[in-house]
């Protein structure tokens, strides 16, 4: 059992020095509940792992300090040929590459809400160059894509004849995001995230 942290005493000093400053702060879609279209007007937030409870925290404490602030709950960002070690499409690529093997504890009809970096950078810019309104905003593609949709995208079409070993649980756990306040504000066509999303996935 992990040990809540109380004070935050580091964040509160960072926070200091920005007290009625703007402040773009990303946070994440995993504070919401696992169910489609999750909107920032949901109140019932996932903060029972140190991970989501920190970054709630750090939202409140913003808010706190001021009113200028954009805080971004972001859904799963990626690169194709830039991910990090250890996150989701690195030990997917590993474990298919090295073993030539498909590996999750869900089942492959769950939707995830994946955003590529390059649609994030378009939107962070556009928020940066005209700061329309302060406030919370949730960041992705809104229309998820189910896991064996993005693995087949990601390693080929014939990742699943040719691999060796397919082992998937049968939960389905599926979240995707409502990014209409952002879209609107910036008037952006969610449809043209969610095709460079595709895109990126089958470079």
């Amino acid at each position: 059992m992990w040990k809540k942290e109380k004070n935050f005493f580091f964040e509160k000093k960072i926070l200091k020095k920005f007290i009625n400053k703007e402040i773009h702060y990303i946070s994440s879609s995993k504070l919401y509940p696992t169910k489609p279209k999750c909107s920032e007007k949901i109140k019932k937030l996932n903060i029972k792992l140190p991970y989501t409870y920190n970054k709630y925290m750090v939202e409140k404490l913003i808010k706190k300090n001021t009113k200028k602030y954009f805080i971004y709950r972001l859904s799963n960002a990626f690169l194709k040929n830039s991910y990090s070690k250890n996150t989701f499409f690195d030990l997917l690529y590993k474990n298919y590459h090295n073993f030539k093997k498909i590996d999750f504890n869900i089942s492959l009809k769950s939707q995830k809400d994946f955003i590529s970096i390059n649609s994030l950078k378009i939107i962070f810019k556009m928020m940066l160059d005209d700061r329309i309104e302060y406030g919370l905003y949730n960041v992705g593609s809104e229309k998820g894509l189910n896991m064996k949709k993005v693995i087949t995208l990601f390693l080929g079409k014939k990742v699943f004849k040719d691999a060796k070993t397919v082992k998937t649980g049968k939960k389905i756990v599926s979240q995707t995001l409502d990014i209409s306040k952002i879209t609107n504000l910036l008037k952006i066509n969610k449809k043209n995230i969610i095709r460079e999303t595709i895109r990126e996935l089958k470079k």
